[in-house]
């Protein structure tokens, strides 16, 4: 019984922090311009609990965000995940090799929360400015490291293009087994996207 009980003990921080706490289905939509890529349009929906919490912190009762509102929600549960790069890996895949993968950095604008059906929602866009004239892939990949927030992919249409009509694009979800975080617990869903130009 006495080392059942110190197994227990020493385990059960393991199992208090296991779970994450905040839970996001997330979705982005591709802009394109006549040159590649403009940046990406970042739809998040929290989980109805956090949703509650922060709605009960930051809205004034009435269940719509004002601008100022929303500006105090940026400046208190938005700014700080730009430390994360909003968990939001890109990485650009060169036209012959993997190894010609470059990671790139990520900055957020147009910030906008909203409520609908009692859950938050963040919608933001970061440019990227990815020129190519003729093949480009890119890879995407979302999620927490520390796996306090999980991010979950439900929609049909995780991944969307805008202005697209001058590109043919193929995109495939995969679980990157590669990649581990979390105690090496899990790996990540990456979203392999490849462009090419249409031929006039």
């Amino acid at each position: 019984m006495k080392v059942y009980l110190i197994i227990l003990l020493f385990f059960f921080p393991l199992f208090l922090f296991s779970h994450p706490h905040i839970f996001i289905e997330s979705s982005i939509e591709i802009v394109l311009n006549d040159n590649g890529i403009e940046g990406m349009n970042h739809k998040w929906v929290f989980d109805e609990m956090f949703s509650g919490s922060m709605i009960g912190d930051f809205d004034d009762g009435d269940e719509v965000l004002s601008k100022e509102e929303i500006a105090d929600l940026k400046k208190n549960a938005f700014e700080y995940t730009s430390e994360q790069e909003y968990f939001t890996r890109i990485k650009v895949v060169g036209h012959s090799t993997v190894s010609e993968k470059k990671k790139i950095k990520l900055n957020a604008e147009n910030f906008v929360a909203t409520i609908q059906d009692g859950k938050l929602i963040y919608s933001f866009f970061t440019p990227l400015k990815l020129d190519f004239s003729e093949k480009k892939k890119i890879i995407i990949s979302i999620y927490d490291s520390t796996y306090y927030v999980a991010f979950s992919f439900k929609s049909p249409d995780v991944i969307t293009l805008k202005n697209g009509s001058n590109f043919t694009c193929k995109i495939k979800q995969q679980k990157n087994t590669k990649e581990k975080f979390y105690f090496e617990q899990f790996s990540p869903d990456e979203f392999i996207i490849e462009f090419s130009r249409k031929k006039l």
